[in-house]
């Protein structure tokens, strides 16, 4: 019997591999998260991010839209990369607790750190350096004290 070679598409093949692993993240995650799945915004939020596409989420308080911006965040992070790869900006102190919560409640292998006033900066920011989060979550004033201009201008150039 004469066996003859196969011709295989690496590319195809990666790719396929990568949409497995990115589909049984989010498998994972909803597991961890006891949710059954996904309504139809946080749907449509992870096929515009497949599609390189731009989305805004206009929706009722308790509708989804942590997870709904979370999920596509989360498959865009690399892992093995040390520091920051994601920075998300909240207007409030309890907004960034909660997508804090949600974030960890995902038990991805990712690290986030929340920053918000109402603490010493200097805490935070030895954390962040303990951590090594990939991603932050912070209210805008805090972020301008911990990270100046020039260190988030290094942060964007790495993640463009």
């Amino acid at each position: 019997m004469k066996i003859s070679p196969v011709k295989v598409n690496f590319y195809r093949a990666f790719s396929l591999l990568l949409y497995k692993t990115k589909m049984n993240m989010i498998e994972n995650i909803l597991a961890n998260l006891k949710i059954e799945r996904l309504n139809p915004m946080q749907e449509a939020s992870i096929n515009a991010w497949k599609e390189g596409k731009d989305l805004i989420l206009l929706s009722p308080t308790g509708s989804g839209k942590t997870l709904a911006y979370l999920l596509p965040l989360v498959q865009s992070l690399k892992p093995g990369i040390t520091g920051v790869q994601a920075i998300v900006l909240v207007p409030s102190r309890e907004l960034a607790l909660q997508i804090d919560q949600v974030f960890k409640s995902m038990n991805t292998p990712f690290k986030a750190v929340s920053c918000y006033g109402g603490r010493p900066a200097m805490e935070e920011h030895r954390t962040i350096k303990g951590v090594q989060p990939s991603v932050i979550i912070g209210t805008p004033g805090r972020m301008m004290i911990i990270f100046p201009n020039r260190i988030l201008m290094q942060i964007r150039s790495q993640l463009w």
